[in-house]
């Protein structure tokens, strides 16, 4: 049986002795996800404090890393942790100075791994232009990515990413087999 973000996010509520339903954790992942869009599209390059009090009243900063294309900044790394949902990563990559495009990606600690989630892509305009969610099983295992649209609502375009084996056949044997001399 697979785990959805859902079932992820409600264990970790759990062991922190604290209640949640889906709808919440729902509206609280995809709020949490399009306001670090908002904070990354921000003109005016805002600082990580800032951002975190953006993204989320429960998010700290945890890295910001530059990225570079030899001697020049091409964009950032920067990633937050937000209390009761996980860690938000956000690259932003802007090659020569015109923004190409942001990536979202929120990764959930469960079992003792840290496991990503859900992740969106939104281009140069900062319009979202794709999202995907990922499914666990119960050890840890990725079992199947789905799609979202520009609105984070699944596509219902589901990839199975660990099918299982068909079961073994059993072979009938209708004829002796044939000795050769």
């Amino acid at each position: 049986m697979a785990l959805s973000i859902h079932a992820v996010a409600a264990a970790a509520a759990q062991a922190a002795n604290e209640s949640t339903n889906e709808a919440a954790t729902e509206a609280t992942i995809e709020a949490a996800l399009r306001s670090s869009l908002a904070s990354a599209c921000d003109g005016d390059a805002p600082g990580l404090k800032r951002m975190a009090t953006a993204i989320n009243e429960n998010a700290a900063a945890l890295h910001h890393q530059p990225i570079r294309d030899g001697a020049d900044i091409a964009g950032w790394s920067r990633s937050f942790f937000v209390r009761q949902l996980g860690i938000i990563g956000i690259t932003w990559l802007a090659p020569g100075g015109t923004l190409a495009n942001v990536q979202i990606d929120l990764r959930v600690s469960y079992d003792a791994h840290v496991l990503p989630v859900y992740s969106l892509l939104a281009g140069g305009d900062c319009e979202i232009v794709e999202g995907r969610r990922l499914y666990y099983r119960r050890d840890g295992r990725v079992d199947r990515l789905e799609l979202l649209d520009r609105a984070l609502v699944p596509t219902g375009a589901v990839t199975e990413l660990n099918p299982g084996f068909p079961p073994p056949m059993k072979p009938r044997i209708t004829a002796a087999p044939s000795v050769l001399p």
